[in-house]
């Protein structure tokens, strides 16, 4: 990564951060693949960091364990209760095994969405007309 004066800068923050003491680092949990941290210089109060141990350039990047990991540290963080946020993987799996029951409905929705979107514009374009 450049700094602002152009020269090339080696020392990632979050590279080094697992290295040091949890209270030095200001680390408040970690997992194998990752860990999460409060901002030394935060920009409000309580101001949280969720990173994985091994550097990547973005999201897209990450092993869906790694993945994992950082939600289940967001959730525990935040004191979220798993039914009200669950993993992504465990949304998968909920969604293909109850596909049967699923799939009737979510035709329903978007039907009554299409047919709602149908009778407001024909309902603005008679309105437009009149006025």
């Amino acid at each position: 990564m450049k700094s602002i004066d152009g020269a090339l800068d080696d020392d990632c923050l979050f590279c080094r951060l697992p290295d040091e003491s949890d209270e030095d680092a200001l680390i408040l949990e970690r997992t194998p693949l990752a860990y999460s941290v409060l901002n030394r210089y935060p920009y409000s109060t309580g101001h949280l960091m969720i990173t994985t141990n091994r550097h990547t350039a973005g999201l897209s990047e990450l092993t869906p364990e790694e993945r994992s990991q950082m939600w289940d540290l967001i959730i525990r963080a935040f004191a979220v209760d798993t039914f009200v946020a669950p993993s992504p993987g465990e949304t998968l799996s909920s969604l293909l095994d109850n596909w049967s029951t699923l799939w009737p409905l979510a035709l329903d929705t978007i039907r009554e969405t299409v047919y709602g979107f149908a009778a407001g514009a024909v309902l603005g374009f008679v309105l437009a007309v009149v006025m």
